[in-house]
């Protein structure tokens, strides 16, 4: 009857040899459980640290070239005040030249066309300084990774 084979199975963990027999059932199943479970973690972390790394250490090095590159445009129009000072006494000789020594003219246009002048001469460089910065923020980054 059911009622008998429930008291059977009973039996069988209740006892004293039943009972040892249920812990060391359980002791069993927790130690493989977790080694199994150790496996399957291990297995996934792996799995997403190939699949991650590659794109961390490419938005790294994309964030380390725009760094380099906003830095290098502040430094090009940095130049462009004292490239504009550096180049107005050149400046107002030629206006002078072209202008019969005409002090009036020198004040008039030296002054700008020398702002304007080192204004240019700085945003070509500007370009140049910002792609190089990036360049060498981005291989510092590549450096520190591969000893990483």
């Amino acid at each position: 009857s059911q009622m008998q084979g429930f008291l059977d199975v009973m039996t069988k963990y209740a006892t004293p040899s039943g009972i040892d027999r249920l812990e060391a059932t359980i002791k069993d199943f927790a130690k493989e459980g977790m080694n199994d479970v150790s496996a399957i973690i291990e297995k996934r972390i792996s799995t997403l640290l190939n699949t991650s790394t590659p794109k961390l250490e490419s938005a790294i090095r994309n964030a380390a070239h725009k760094a380099g590159e906003t830095l290098g445009k502040k430094l090009g129009q940095a130049l462009a005040t004292p490239v504009g000072q550096a180049i107005e006494p050149a400046v107002n000789a030629i206006i002078g030249d072209i202008t019969n020594g005409s002090d009036s003219a020198k004040k008039l246009l030296g002054g700008e066309l020398s702002k304007e002048l080192g204004k240019a001469v700085a945003n070509m460089t500007t370009q140049k300084i910002s792609e190089e910065a990036g360049e060498v923020a981005e291989d510092l980054v590549d450096m520190a990774l591969k000893k990483g």
